[in-house]
């Protein structure tokens, strides 16, 4: 316990913890969420969940706009906030994996708020990199952001949440191209058959959450629903940090 306590004195001390938008000295808790409490306070926070078809806003998660996406979804704050979108950037391109932690924070209050019933879904399902992509960068930052998310809901609301992440029930079997110069028809077609379900008993007849960074023409989050739908997935919720 004392060497604990010392190693972590020492590597403040070589490696001060700083917030990563203010880039200011954290200390206490927030050491651990690489972001400071003015800096978070400062996220614009999005209420309610969308229609995925026409993006509209529907206040009650349980209202279905239109009948025929596979999900609803929520996302936590919108991608053109600066310091957002360049926390994102940091996660996704230049392999600063402790910007997941402060992304998971905005997404946690976002989940808070609308207070999501954690105990009717099975499972936390993050959306998965092709494996070529994944082993090139490292790591997969939707996973990361999920395992995070957990851990906040299980200090959030203790022992009465006990969702799991499910990582490789779903996995990606086409290396899609680009999707930043596309229209919104060929980002479908892009995608279509994109992903796989692997354990099929883990999906039937159950409730999921899919998790991915940012929510742009909702072309990933539909083919990866969709492939869970005809798993025999029953309801899904998608939640992303931001949306475009």
């Amino acid at each position: 316990m004392i060497f604990s306590k010392l190693k972590n004195i020492v590597s403040d001390v070589l490696f001060p913890p700083i917030c990563l938008i203010c880039k200011n000295y954290l200390e206490d808790i927030w050491k651990e969420k690489f972001i400071c409490e003015k800096c978070l306070a400062t996220v614009p926070i999005n209420t309610g969940f969308y229609c995925s078809e026409c993006k509209k806003r529907m206040p009650n998660y349980k209202k279905i706009c239109h009948p025929s996406p596979a999900f609803i979804y929520g996302a936590a704050t919108t991608y053109n906030y600066e310091p957002v979108k360049n926390l994102i950037w940091q996660l996704k391109f230049r392999g600063q994996r402790c910007a997941a932690k402060a992304l998971a924070e905005v997404l946690s209050i976002y989940c808070f708020r609308e207070a999501i019933d954690w105990k009717k879904f099975h499972g936390i399902i993050p959306i998965p990199l092709y494996h070529s992509r994944e082993r090139a960068r490292g790591y997969n930052q939707s996973e990361i952001i999920s395992k995070i998310l957990i851990n906040n809901l299980k200090q959030i609301y203790g022992g009465s949440t006990s969702i799991d992440l499910l990582n490789g029930v779903l996995i990606r079997v086409k290396n899609t191209e680009i999707q930043t110069d596309k229209n919104m028809q060929e980002r479908r077609f892009n995608l279509e058959n994109a992903f796989s379900v692997v354990d099929l008993e883990k999906i039937r007849n159950k409730n999921f959450i899919l998790i991915d960074d940012v929510f742009t023409s909702g072309a990933t989050l539909q083919s990866s629903a969709q492939s869970l739908k005809n798993a025999g997935a029953k309801r899904i919720i998608a939640l992303t940090i931001a949306k475009v």
